[in-house]
């Protein structure tokens, strides 16, 4: 818009230097010459015509000085030039105004020529002159319409190819997403069962150990003495078959406390014997439950525990518990076959914790 806003100034600036200041110009000639023979014309020998107001010297028309001054005031009321009256030239006629009059375009040629121009025709001149103007200043428009029509279309057309690569693009994107979710669900599916049977395999595999904890070390400790010590304290034949006995690495390097035992024995039914039977001792001797002095280590007296041989997820989950039930006042918290299990009371039933998130909901 703005644009054509100084199009517009510029296309009247032009117009008027062009053609306006010619054409006063001009004008301004014509009231003192004689459109014949292009001389200036007084007002004493001028002949001006009453229909197109051109001004000509009395002897351009061939009349002498008695015809003009005897007929001079019926000439001013009167008298039309050549081209008014359409007079049409005769063969022996070689006047300057019967050339003037032979047709309406060469008194213009003429006129441009001699640089005289008639009322007429400088109306016909600035109608013409105004009239290209407004067609130029048209077909520019129309042009710089048109251009804007074309970059538009071209614009909208780039903008809706380039919608409808997106769209495309968008749906093709949509249906990934839509298969990697439907994978992730079957993958997560997957991965559950794949937990459960390590879980699983992981319990066959420690089903046959057990640990036991809090035993002081020595440097020269004997672990096969120590176990069948404990084995003896609890009452478990000395018959039965120890497989091996180690210390294994604490999953809290800065705790405190020794390293725990590892005893593999024989069988599963082996296990479960010495894990009741250590928890029947400490049943029936509350005050003076197993320690390091009924196993023959000298020193400081430190209680010792017997546990399954736990996975390092069960024993997170297992030390999580025992906080959980500390701080919510729960009484019992142990294991059994691998799984955790709390209760509130005596009276209330045993709650399998089955994962982290199962404690957090836990309420008290």
């Amino acid at each position: 818009m703005l644009l054509l806003q100084r199009f517009h100034r510029l296309s009247y600036f032009f117009f008027f230097v062009f053609c306006l200041l010619p054409t006063y110009y001009t004008f301004l000639t014509i009231i003192m010459n004689c459109l014949a023979c292009n001389k200036k014309a007084r007002s004493d020998d001028q002949l001006r015509c009453t229909a197109c107001k051109g001004v000509y010297h009395y002897k351009c028309y061939n009349m002498t000085t008695a015809v003009f001054k005897e007929n001079l005031q019926e000439l001013k009321l009167r008298w039309k030039c050549h081209s008014c009256n359409q007079v049409t030239r005769r063969e022996d006629d070689n006047t300057p105004t019967t050339m003037y009059a032979i047709n309406r375009a060469q008194v213009l040629v003429f006129s441009a020529v001699t640089g005289s121009i008639t009322y007429e025709q400088f109306g016909a001149l600035l109608d013409s002159k105004l009239s290209n103007i407004r067609s130029a200043i048209k077909d520019d428009i129309n042009a710089a319409i048109s251009k804007l029509k074309l970059e538009f279309t071209e614009t909208t057309d780039y903008l809706t190819a380039l919608q409808s690569d997106m769209k495309t693009e968008l749906e093709l994107t949509n249906k990934r997403i839509s298969v990697m979710e439907t994978d992730k669900t079957a993958l997560e599916l997957q991965l559950n069962k794949l937990n459960s049977r390590l879980s699983t395999l992981e319990k066959v595999s420690r089903g046959c150990n057990f640990e036991i904890q809090c035993v002081p070390e020595k440097k020269s400790e004997n672990l096969l003495t120590i176990v069948r010590n404990l084995l003896t304290e609890i009452k478990i034949s000395n018959e039965t078959d120890i497989k091996s006995a180690k210390r294994i690495a604490k999953m809290d390097k800065d705790s405190a406390r020794p390293r725990g035992i590892l005893v593999t024995l024989s069988s599963e039914r082996d296990r479960d014997n010495v894990l009741s039977a250590y928890k029947r001792y400490n049943r029936d001797n509350k005050a003076n439950q197993l320690s390091s002095t009924h196993i023959g280590i000298q020193g400081e007296r430190c209680l010792m525990y017997v546990t399954e041989h736990l996975s390092p997820e069960t024993k997170q989950l297992h030390a999580a518990a025992r906080l959980a039930a500390r701080n919510l006042s729960y009484k019992y918290v142990w294991v059994k076959y691998g799984r955790v299990y709390i209760r509130k009371s005596d009276d209330s039933p045993a709650i399998h914790v089955k994962n982290l998130d199962f404690l957090r909901n836990i309420k008290s």
